[in-house]
């Protein structure tokens, strides 16, 4: 059983809350040479938060392989800056409104603005990559096939009017893993790991689709309201064309089992390797499961 005192509990969350200050710094460092407009709005979507998830597991997993401090925010900022440049991109496409309690950019802004900080923030992904003090020939290939992968999960989500449960499954797992992947596969490559690597990036896969899933539990009312893919659903419309608050909660109770079962996997998985480079996933999916166990009624 991996447990933690208070202290070390305190003492992780303000290392967390350093590391992800000094990721937004080397972001918006990043983004200079786009000109100060785009630095203002970059900073402006920085401000709605967000976990940063990606990129603390991204750094936490290069300094499992005794990469640099400023190697493993590099590559977190690689990770994070990909991540917004589609949050960016999707808001305009689905045409939400808020961003995490505040405007979406294109509604601060512009859709034509939006675009543009969204491209910058790619640009500066692969900016963070040149910088490397150490580099593979792999990562930029890398890089390019799972930004590609993102984007063809985000086609199929936005081009595709109806969806099975296993065509949703695909589209899930094509529009969510392929960056939360890259968060272990990049330190891992610049350690030439691939071993580990590759077992990494399965358990993140995993834990990226069961994330998505529990996401669409709690997104089930406003999707059915504008008409948007939701596994929840799905899986109800297949039980019943016109789904009753009991097929919903039906629906609900197979998909959390379904979530455990790949948090169960991903977790096998994750004790099949060394400790030191299991644990900052472990760490993540053992809270995120612990979530989902609270949601069972």
């Amino acid at each position: 059983m991996r447990t933690s005192s208070e202290r070390e509990i305190r003492n992780h969350s303000s290392c967390r809350e350093t590391i992800a200050e000094q990721i937004n710094q080397e972001i918006v460092k990043l983004c200079k040479n786009a000109g100060s407009k785009t630095v203002e709005q970059v900073k402006y979507h920085q401000r709605s938060g967000g976990s940063k998830r990606r990129a603390l597991l991204c750094y936490d997993t290069a300094r499992s392989f005794n990469h640099s401090h400023q190697t493993a925010l590099l590559l977190a900022c690689s990770v994070e800056l990909l991540h917004n440049a589609s949050l960016i991109h999707d808001d305009i496409q689905d045409q939400d409104m808020t961003r995490r309690d505040q405007a979406a950019l294109w509604v601060k802004s512009s859709v034509a603005e939006a675009i543009c900080v969204g491209d910058s923030l790619i640009a500066a992904a692969y900016m963070a990559l040149g910088q490397l003090a150490i580099f593979n020939e792999k990562l930029i290939p890398l890089v390019s096939l799972r930004v590609m992968q993102t984007i063809k999960g985000q086609m199929s989500d936005i081009g595709q009017g109806q969806f099975s449960r296993s065509s949703y499954t695909d589209v899930a797992k094509e529009k969510a893993a392929p960056l939360l992947r890259l968060s272990v596969e990049l330190p891992s490559l610049l350690a030439n790991s691939s071993i580990i690597g590759e077992k990494l990036a399965k358990a993140a896969e995993l834990f990226a689709i069961a994330y998505q899933f529990n996401d669409d539990i709690s997104d089930q009312i406003h999707d059915a309201q504008h008409n948007e893919p939701n596994i929840i659903n799905i899986v109800a419309k297949e039980q019943d064309i016109s789904p009753n608050q009991c097929a919903i909660k039906n629906a609900e109770s197979l998909i959390i089992t379904e979530i455990q079962a790949m948090l169960t996997d991903a977790t096998n998985i994750l004790n099949s390797l060394p400790k030191i480079h299991s644990e900052p996933l472990f760490n993540y999916i053992e809270r995120f499961q612990n979530r989902v166990l609270g949601q069972i009624k």
